[in-house]
């Protein structure tokens, strides 16, 4: 539906052929509009769709591994191994998602044709690859400032003056005491700011609430939408301007990306002089909007004219948390480690709905019909558009001079290089560089250094230096051999980044970590084990068990004592406490704090390491009583500031066995909660929940204990199902198999703690010196 300019997206049925013709256009515009320069031998190809270059890879691929109609994307991600997919999206017109299925039983942010859906869940989008081999040194792409999307780009747009001008105007009282002219920038709000707004509204919520209010903004987004759209004209009454600070940074740049996607023109300018509704607005205007007082910047000179070749070569889907269906989200809202990434969710889509809403009813729909003609604005691109921005936006650092360490840092030489936008908008969007955003992740095997342009610290001419000051640079650090994909890195992150904003995870990823909770009950010395406990597993090794298997340590142990204020005062006197504070260099306040019964954040980590703060309580925790006394009136004078606890033979061994009490007692609460989360999607799953009998990797066959199955045996059957391999590495690209490696992650970082810490050897050369540096 729509008018015929929002309609009129392209011919044909979409697939291969339609991408092939697109990415060939794209390759033109790169090179012609855009003014980069790419190597020769470096190719676009999707499947059997490639960028027209000579030799280019044909990639053909069999059905993806659990594909379902009219659900693209099921099982893929937004590239293999990364954010790049390039696309199969085309110009096409369709909402996607189909309007006949509910939106709870749907991905948001499907958009294009069939086809193309069921190219991109074939091939889970492009890879840029060498149609001949690449050497070391050389360059495989050369780009212009102007041909990034920016902040000051997005200002200068029709897209984003139409949402500038669903605001309402600026408080001059505040602009006088800035002392600065109203900059476009100052009526919107920083995205994560209004996020955080919408993450305290939902902070004590369960995941099953979490889950509801997901599907509730949806419905109600579309819900506004939908009535919105059955009025040919303003409602009545007009419109009503959107509040300065309601509306996220993002809104601008989400509606820029619409605009030169979805537009019927194939290159829609991002700036005309024939828009209309911006001088005669469309109805009766009640009031000024934000639009008749900032001064709009204009596109800087040699900025192509258009995006639109760009933006039609955008994946159709991104299979990020905020697109997922609800029985995908409710993997993660069944386990307590799910939670938090499903907040997250919750509040990106409550914000999302909250910035369309306030733009429909400011009029985005009706007053602007050359900008976003009937129907081109739909959820489910709004959604789409937030989800590209999510992956494919790059840091700010990539446009800045080489130098620079933020936008902040920034020097001009000439008019043409100064910002519009304030610094804290470029370090908040970054920036979008066309076809350096399709090169897939690879931690080690990538191949790419971008280097940003030298600007203000060539001080010499072009002649001179052999290159624009103004140009960046992908270069090749290594070789590339013929038909090989080439990457670049997405830096170093844990899996919940990963999958938040990419889409995909990696599997044994050493960069995850888990949150755990440590109070000062959990560290308390002359109480008993928790009924049910098995000192088995921190016996193993131990070397404070005497002749005829007496435990030498038994009467200084430390387990927690959860309910008893008693046991806990007494164990935490003043020296312990003063002690506490001096080693972990905290506050008064922090103390006080742990003293009225709350807990202090700490990590788990899964590369062997182990979080400081938490490292120095468990260490004042279990010191034994005699060397508090023996210890404190040295440490806590002033001649004993620049010293620290030691650690005697049978400190070291109550503390090692502490840890592994500790970590084993989260490891099996944790394995108790997946393993009842985890029923209901699969087949009434019973999970080996003990840390001991080899703990995750626990083997049913071996033990004899049941029909349990161990962690790693029941992560092994599921999340392999939608992975791939990418230079020796496994990448979980189904929504599936993303939450179970988050969740693997969490238990492997509990586990690897736990290990560290068993062996002798492993605790020496891993707790113990670790304590030496802190030392």
């Amino acid at each position: 539906s729509g008018s015929k300019k929002a309609a009129a997206s392209g011919s044909g049925g979409g697939g291969a052929d339609a991408l092939a013709s697109r990415l060939v256009t794209f390759r033109k515009w790169l090179t012609t509009e855009a003014n980069c320069t790419v190597h020769p031998s470096v190719c676009i190809v999707n499947g059997e769709a490639t960028d027209g270059t000579k030799n280019a890879p044909v990639l053909l691929f069999g059905p993806p591994p659990s594909s379902t109609t009219g659900d693209a994307a099921s099982s893929s991600a937004s590239g293999s191994g990364g954010t790049a997919g390039g696309g199969t999206g085309g110009s096409g017109g369709g909402s996607g998602g189909g309007s006949g299925s509910s939106v709870a039983e749907r991905r948001c942010g499907l958009i294009d044709r069939d086809a193309d859906r069921a190219l991109y869940d074939r091939t889970m989008g492009c890879q840029i690859r060498a149609a001949r081999e690449i050497k070391k040194d050389e360059t495989m792409m050369v780009v212009p400032r102007v041909a990034m999307i920016t902040p000051d780009l997005v200002a200068a747009s029709d897209a984003g003056r139409a949402v500038l001008a669903c605001c309402q105007p600026l408080d001059r009282q505040q602009q006088q005491q800035r002392g600065q002219p109203p900059n476009f920038w100052d009526v919107f709000e920083n995205t994560t700011i209004r996020e955080k707004i919408y993450m305290g509204k939902t902070s004590s919520s369960s995941g099953t609430q979490l889950l509801v209010k997901i599907l509730q903004e949806r419905k109600k987004a579309e819900r506004v939408l939908a009535e919105a759209e059955k009025r040919t004209g303003m409602p009545e009454g007009g419109y009503t301007l959107a509040a300065n600070g309601t509306i996220a940074t993002r809104a601008p740049l989400l509606a820029f990306l619409i605009h030169q996607r979805f537009y019927g023109d194939m290159k829609p300018p991002v700036k005309s002089t024939t828009v209309r509704s911006f001088a005669t607005d469309i109805g009766t205007k009640k009031e000024p909007d934000a639009s008749d007082e900032v001064l709009l910047p204009s596109p800087s000179g040699g900025t192509p004219k258009s995006f639109g070749p760009y933006a039609r070569t955008l994946p159709s889907y991104i299979s990020i948390p905020i697109c997922w269906k609800r029985n995908e989200l409710a993997l993660l809202a069944g386990c307590i480690v799910g939670t938090h990434p499903l907040q997250k969710v919750a509040a990106r889509t409550m914000q999302l709905s909250a910035d369309l809403i306030a733009l429909i009813k400011g009029g985005l729909l009706h007053r602007f019909p050359d900008v976003f003609p009937p129907g081109l604005i739909t959820w489910d691109r709004w959604v789409w558009a937030a989800s590209v921005l999510a992956s494919r936006s790059l840091p700010a650092s990539c446009y800045l001079d080489r130098s620079d360490g933020c936008a902040a840092d920034h020097r001009t030489s000439t008019v043409e290089e100064q910002f519009y936008s304030p610094p804290e908008v470029w370090d908040e969007l970054g920036v979008m560089v066309p076809l350096l955003d399709m090169l897939n992740h690879e931690g080690d095997a990538n191949q790419v250094t971008w280097q940003p342009p030298l600007g203000a610290d060539a001080g010499q001419s072009v002649e001179s230096i052999g290159e624009n000051p103004h140009d960046a640079k992908a270069i090749m650090h290594k070789r590339v051999k013929k038909g090989c994909q080439i990457y670049t890195s997405y830096g170093v992150m844990e899996n919940s980044h990963m999958v938040g904003s990419y889409g995909f995870a990696q599997i044994n990823n050493p960069s995850d970590e888990v949150k755990i909770g440590w109070g000062l009950f959990d560290g308390v010395g002359n109480v008993p084990p928790p009924a049910g406990y098995d000192v088995s597993l921190e016996l193993e090794g131990v070397e404070g068990i005497g002749d005829g298997g007496v435990d030498l340590d038994k009467q200084y142990l430390v387990y927690e004592a959860a309910g008893n204020e008693a046991a806990t005062n007494q164990w935490w006197t003043d020296d312990r406490l003063a002690l506490l504070q001096k080693e972990a260099m905290v506050d008064n306040r922090f103390v006080d704090s742990l003293k009225a019964g709350k807990k202090m954040n700490a990590l788990a980590y899964s590369d062997g390491n182990y979080h400081p703060l938490f490292l120095t309580a468990a260490v004042v925790a279990t010191m034994p009583p005699e060397e508090v006394k023996r210890q404190a009136p040295i440490l806590l004078s002033p001649e004993g500031a620049q010293s620290s606890i030691a650690l005697t033979k049978r400190h070291q061994h109550v503390l090692r066995r502490y840890l592994i009490f500790f970590l084993s007692q989260k490891l099996e609460k944790l394995l108790q909660n997946l393993n009842n989360g985890l029923k209901a999607h699969f087949n009434n799953v019973e999970l080996w929940t003990k840390a001991t009998d080899g703990g995750l990797q626990y083997n049913a066959a071996d033990s004899g204990s049941g029909n349990a199955i161990g962690w790693q045996a029941f992560f092994d059957s599921y999340a392999y199902a939608t992975s791939m391999e990418v230079e020796k590495r496994y990448y979980a690209m189904g929504s599936d198999s993303c939450v179970l490696t988050l969740y693997d992650g969490s238990l492997r970082a509990l586990q690897v703690s736990i290990d560290g810490v068993r062996i002798h050897d492993k605790f020496a050369k891993g707790v113990l010196k670790q304590l030496e540096d802190f030392n």
